[in-house]
């Protein structure tokens, strides 16, 4: 009997796990465009404020990195939106001044995703002086970020409400540095370019750091086929005998 109501209880666990979410799955929420010349899927993909708390670390001393409210990175997701995908082809004209991107904008065959890499409070010490330009200069830790990735790095410099403004982002190995005239929170988007007809292939980046919704399907998928196939296998021993 024991051994009957240990293997029912294997059976729901595993069941239990197969619908279980996968942990650091990123929400992806499909952009409409407002300009007629855009014939390029668009799509944003954004993590929580604590996963961005865990993965971005400070690369220069006298900088802090602390976590937004989780209300911030709704905000956060719509000024992605509304600044870069709503119109990508005045974005990589007018702000990016990148014409790759501008051309896949414009191709029914590329899928652009701008894929939010940190979302993060940064702090400054009094200790800690500007570049002759009156600006800081840091580096912000991001790990799968190399040379030659398309970065936006927004600063928000609203006191009452969010106010974002460009600032200069240089992407390295594992990083992305930062020249601002403050600190505060930072919101720092890689843009991604995809092509429809080869797997969905990133033509600009590694393996995103995160796992998107797209991607974790397949993970999720294997779970459950386990934890059903465990479960057919505890029940089938228990009503077997």
């Amino acid at each position: 009997m024991k051994k009957k109501v240990l293997a029912i209880v294997s059976a729901a666990t595993l069941f239990m796990m197969s619908t279980m979410p996968v942990l650091g799955a990123t929400s992806v929420t499909v952009i409409n465009t407002t300009n007629a010349e855009q014939k390029c899927d668009t799509n944003i993909a954004i993590g929580t404020a604590e996963d961005y708390k865990k993965n971005t670390t400070s690369g220069t001393n006298g900088f802090t990195v602390n976590q937004v409210d989780d209300t911030y990175i709704g905000v956060a997701k719509a000024a992605v939106a509304d600044n870069a995908l709503k119109d990508v082809i005045a974005f990589a004209s007018n702000v990016l001044q990148n014409d790759t991107l501008k051309a896949a904008a414009k191709d029914s065959n590329k899928k652009i995703e701008a894929e939010v890499l940190s979302v993060v409070d940064m702090t400054v010490a009094s200790t800690v002086s500007k570049d002759a330009n009156g600006n800081y200069v840091f580096e912000l830790g991001i790990k799968g970020v190399k040379e030659g990735d398309i970065i936006y790095a927004m600063h928000d410099k609203g006191t009452t409400t969010p106010t974002y403004e460009k600032v200069e982002a240089a992407a390295g190995k594992d990083k992305v540095t930062i020249t601002s005239s403050s600190c505060s929170p930072f919101v720092i988007t890689r843009i991604n370019i995809y092509s429809k007809t080869t797997n969905n292939n990133n033509s600009n980046s590694t393996t995103p750091t995160s796992p998107k919704t797209g991607e974790a399907v397949p993970a999720a998928l294997l779970i459950s086929l386990a934890g059903l196939i465990g479960t057919a296998v505890c029940l089938r021993k228990v009503f077997g005998k």
